[in-house]
C-alpha cells in the first residue's frame, strides 16, 4: 500500500513444486495423502535440495491409534506404493497441526518448524 492509498499487486505465493523438472502441486498431494485411513490432517511445502531442485514435505497428523513406531511405518509404506517416486515426500509425524481459524493449516510454522529441523 502506498502512502497515497494505492494498493500494488506484488504476485502471488508460490505453491508449484519442481522436483526434478516435474510440477507437484502441494494441494493435489495432499488430496492423495488424504485417502489414507486414519489420516487427520496433512500439509506440504517444499524443502530446498541440490540434486532434486525442491523435495516436498509432508507434515501428517495420524489418528492416536496409529501414533506408534509401525502405524507410521504403514503410512510410510503406503506413500511409497502410492505415490510416483518424484513425488515421494519427506515425511514429519505431528500429533497435531497449526490451523486457521477456518480449518486450513498454517503454513508458516511448519515452514518454521522445517528450518529449525535441517
Amino acid at each position: 500500500m502506498t502512502a497515497t492509498g494505492f494498493l500494488h499487486f506484488l504476485g502471488r505465493r508460490k505453491e508449484m513444486l519442481k522436483v526434478n523438472c516435474m510440477s507437484v502441486l502441494p494441494g493435489a498431494l495432499e488430496a492423495i495423502l488424504g485417502q489414507y485411513p486414519g489420516l487427520l490432517a496433512s500439509s506440504v511445502i517444499g524443502r530446498p535440495d541440490e540434486m532434486k531442485g525442491e523435495v516436498p514435505v509432508a507434515f501428517v497428523s495420524l489418528a492416536e491409534e496409529l501414533r506408534t513406531p509401525e502405524g507410521e511405518q504403514s503410512f510410510r509404506d503406503w506413500c511409497a506404493a502410492t505415490l510416483s517416486s518424484y513425488k515421494q515426500p519427506d515425511i514429519r509425524f505431528l500429533d497435531a497441526l497449526p490451523m486457521t481459524e477456518t480449518g486450513k493449516a498454517k503454513k508458516e510454522p511448519l515452514k518454521n518448524l522445517l528450518v529449525q529441523t535441517i
